[in-house]
């Protein structure tokens, strides 16, 4: 079990190290559209869509898709798009409803959007910079069709926070240092491009708009190869989010996002799969083995020996990250928060059914 941890670990150091560079001339960047489906959201538009209309670039639109909202959403996307010349407001609430749920929404904005590189994000979060644009469009290089950026949430003193933070980093470490091994399995919807060509040669959503999640990870297994895909990993090229506001809209959130779980690939289900097992299991066996090797003073010290080393490594490689991250998970105290995030990330898979269909 230390020997499977310590392979994750070695991969998950390798982002530690990864070369970020920004070498294109701002004449040189292609024009960009960026996707944002939005619904009942009228806080979050004066709050946040600011951010991403004021990106340091030279050429790029903000397509924002309404998606049958009741409140003053519409009526502020207008207001807005009269002082940006850059965004553009799709209004769907006046047609079919064809597919209750986000990636509708998201389908109709790519159709919309009027360039070939596409930026995808969620209006409940912002860019962390006014670079943010230029650091993802500079992974970009002739194979590349894909970007997969990292995500993470305001930080507060509360408990529910840290373990949101523990849980969205977590998940980055999984999927970033998959995708550097030429193995990507999945995103994050807030932090995501790809090219329009893509989008169409692989008939968008289409095999998944059944489901109420699927465009960060469904859309990626079925889209993203070694040669294809990039990361961007650079602390201004984050989206930073709310946390969700209870435990019970973070379930919700979970669940909807677990809803697609029965649909993954092999390597994307054995891959985080084998890590949260170990997780969950290496506490128990660390102790039984104590105690069963009590009078066998070698064995008692080897089994102290291969616990100290599997923490002390993740001390030195989560602790690294975290603070090139500036995400402050303080590795002292994370193997007891990942152990009780574990299982109470139980009750919104086993909950996943209910949310088939809606937005959370």
């Amino acid at each position: 079990m230390v020997i499977l941890f310590l392979v994750y670990y070695i991969m998950f150091f390798r982002l530690y190290f990864h070369k970020h560079t920004i070498k294109q001339e701002p004449k040189d960047f292609p024009p960009v559209s960026i996707v944002i489906a939005v619904q009942n959201a009228e806080y979050l538009i004066e709050k946040n869509l600011p951010a991403f209309l004021e990106q340091d670039y030279p050429t790029y639109e903000v397509v924002v898709v309404n998606d049958f909202s009741t409140d003053r959403t519409l009526e502020i996307l207008f207001w807005l798009a009269s002082q940006h010349s850059n965004l553009k407001v799709v209004d769907i609430s006046n047609g079919v409803r064809l597919y209750p749920g986000k990636k509708f929404a998201l389908s109709v904005g790519i159709k919309e959007a009027k360039y070939e590189h596409l930026v995808f994000s969620d209006i409940d979060c912002k860019p962390a910079s006014k670079h943010w644009l230029q650091h993802i469009i500079s992974q970009y290089t002739p194979s590349t069709e894909i970007v997969l950026g990292y995500g993470t949430y305001e930080k507060n003193k509360s408990l529910f926070n840290y373990f949101v933070r523990v849980d969205a980093f977590q998940i980055g470490l999984l999927y970033l240092s998959a995708a550097q091994i030429g193995l990507p399995y999945m995103a994050t919807g807030r932090n995501l491009s790809y090219k329009k060509s893509l989008f169409y040669k692989h008939n968008g959503f289409s095999k998944h708009l059944h489901l109420a999640s699927g465009d960060d990870d469904l859309f990626i297994q079925q889209a993203a190869r070694k040669k294809n895909t990039s990361v961007c990993i650079h602390p201004e090229a984050f989206t930073t989010s709310f946390s969700p506001p209870s435990w019970k809209r973070w379930f919700n959130q979970k669940s909807r996002h677990y809803t697609t779980s029965d649909h993954y690939s092999l390597w994307s289900i054995l891959y985080p799969g084998i890590y949260s097992l170990l997780q969950i299991f290496f506490p128990f066996v660390l102790v039984l083995s104590i105690f069963d090797s009590s009078n066998d003073v070698y064995y008692l010290g080897a089994s102290i020996l291969l616990g100290f080393i599997k923490w002390v490594s993740q001390w030195v490689v989560f602790g690294l990250i975290s603070k090139k991250w500036k995400e402050n998970i303080h590795p002292y105290i994370l193997p007891l928060a990942e152990f009780l995030l574990l299982i109470l990330l139980f009750i919104p898979y086993m909950r996943r059914k209910k949310f088939t269909r809606q937005w959370i």
